[in-house]
């Protein structure tokens, strides 16, 4: 990670545009679970 001593702001733009990444990356991640669990629900219900 880049420090920036003289422009603070800059710095907390980084971390953010970072953050958001992240949060956007686990959103995905916990979108994809989802979809996976209502796929694999189907053929369970088959199974039992």
């Amino acid at each position: 990670m880049i420090f920036y001593p003289g422009q603070p702001h800059q710095y907390l733009i980084h971390i953010r545009t970072v953050l958001n990444k992240i949060m956007e990356y686990s959103g995905n991640v916990v979108v994809n679970l989802k979809k996976m669990i209502e796929f694999l629900r189907f053929p369970v219900i088959f199974l039992l």
